[in-house]
């Protein structure tokens, strides 16, 4: 134990520090690099550091060559545990010298949970752009399913201002108000009046498109939720967008080396956390969601109501094929929930929805899927280990060459949002759909009592197909 201003300081032989009682709050205090330790050790006397690295490196994966580059530094925190009793001993951190810091000062509450010395190191870019000067299109369709957000069109925006060719599905008695919300009616792919307004989610649009890419007889087609505000390219630390479909045609390309990689798609943008030490390229044999590239020829399709994702995945794992998650390439999703419209306004809107989402997966997969809480709610606990062993198979013929990197012609380019114009224009309009979206939410949930009944359904009932199609069931 020690003092320093009249502060008690309380050290262990690890990297917890406490400052007063040894009660209160723990704060995660992190030092941007070792040349800081000095200043913070006159402040809190001895401790062990608890040093972090983002980690990841290379993908070992020979197959990777002919793609871009994966980057990752090799800068380490060094995090300490600082527990800090009351206002007085968070004044008494907030006194540092915080001069370095782009603010000057800092202000710490009850709470605060995380703070960085002197400041957080730069994992975000807002004006800076990947793009490619020569267009690059996607070989397969991207599906954009849409529902009850005709001016919260986040996704296809995203997909109109990279250029890049879409189709927005959406319901028959819908079609008009997307258009006069703005929507270009070239876009537009109306589901049939028989599979418009049925209360079961997204089941029978997803298997809609998914038939109508096998009769364009397509090899694969991308199924995106309506609900992202954009794609980025995580690359030296950093996440920055990306302005063309580059990042949809790289995946593609890597995928079609193997003859049995079924599912694959792009991780969110929220789930590539800043400090990371076992981050890779890609993370195999787990959940893909909301941004999927599936093969057509894959022997399950989706099903039930809920967690459709989950399902189809853990169908697919089951069988022994292999799942690819990108982490180089990211999509920006709004919350689950937080937007009207979609399944916001439909079967997440009856009571319990969150522990019907839970029993259904349950009841699908009972040897893998355990109940636990999540930011208050039910929730789902997948235990993925049982598919570590899913090898992708290389299609016949493939050799593997020594190719390098092929950045497929992108170019990064800083302050790119700062040059043009439709960036912010783009903005504006969100901005202002979102404003209309807030004064629209008293009127849709008045509304709500006029929309067809949702059929609550168990057992047996989850395991049922929304829409035929001409594979076997595979309950």
């Amino acid at each position: 134990m020690n003092s320093n201003n009249d502060m008690e300081i309380r050290n262990t032989c690890t990297n917890n520090v406490s400052v007063g009682d040894g009660k209160g709050k723990t704060i995660k205090l992190r030092l941007l690099n070792e040349s800081y330790l000095p200043y913070i050790r006159s402040k809190l006397g001895s401790f062990t550091l608890k040093v972090e690295e983002h980690g990841g490196g290379v993908q070992d994966i020979d197959e990777w060559t002919g793609m871009p580059e994966w980057k990752v530094n090799d800068d380490k925190w060094y995090l300490i545990n600082l527990t800090l009793q009351g206002k007085k001993e968070r004044d008494w951190v907030e006194s540092w010298d915080w001069s370095e810091n782009p603010k000057g000062c800092i202000k710490l509450t009850d709470k605060t949970n995380k703070l960085w010395y002197p400041y957080a190191p730069d994992v975000y870019s807002t004006t800076d752009c990947w793009i490619t000067p020569k267009k690059v299109i996607p070989k397969y369709p991207i599906y954009v399913i849409s529902k009850g957000r005709s001016n919260t069109r986040l996704t296809s925006d995203a997909l109109v201002e990279m250029g890049v060719e879409h189709y927005l599905v959406i319901e028959e008695q819908e079609t008009d108000q997307y258009i006069k919300d703005g929507c270009n009616k070239e876009l537009l792919l109306i589901l049939p009046k028989e599979l418009c307004n049925l209360g079961q989610g997204g089941i029978p649009v997803r298997n809609f498109v998914w038939n109508h890419s096998v009769a364009n007889g397509d090899k694969r087609h991308w199924i995106l939720d309506d609900n992202m505000d954009g794609f980025y390219r995580f690359h030296d630390n950093r996440r920055t967008k990306v302005n063309s479909g580059v990042c949809f045609r790289v995946i593609e390309d890597y995928v079609d080396r193997f003859k049995n990689v079924y599912q694959s798609g792009m991780q969110y943008y929220s789930r590539l956390p800043n400090i990371s030490k076992a981050r890779k390229m890609i993370q195999h044999n787990t959940k893909v969601y909301s941004c999927i590239l599936m093969q057509n020829d894959c022997p399950f399709r989706w099903r039930g109501r809920y967690n459709e994702d989950v399902d189809l995945s853990l169908r697919i794992l089951k069988a022994g094929y292999p799942t690819m998650l990108f982490n180089m390439f990211l999509c920006y999703k709004a919350q689950t929930m937080s937007i009207v419209g979609g399944n916001t306004d439909g079967i997440y809107s009856v009571k319990d929805a969150f522990q019907l989402k839970l029993d259904s997966l349950i009841a699908q997969h009972p040897d893998v899927v355990k109940p636990t809480v999540l930011a208050g709610h039910a929730h789902h606990n997948v235990n993925w280990k049982p598919f570590e062993k899913n090898k992708a198979i290389l299609i016949d013929g493939y050799e593997r060459t020594n190719e390098g990197t092929n950045e497929y012609g992108m170019v990064y380019v800083p302050d790119y949002y700062e040059k043009v114009d439709t960036y912010e224009k783009s903005r504006i309009t969100k901005a202002k759909r979102k404003a209309e979206r807030i004064e629209s939410k008293a009127a849709k949930s008045k509304a709500k009592a006029a929309k067809p009944k949702i059929v609550q359904t168990t057992g047996d009932d989850w395991m049922r197909l929304t829409t035929p199609f001409p594979f076997e069931d595979d309950r």
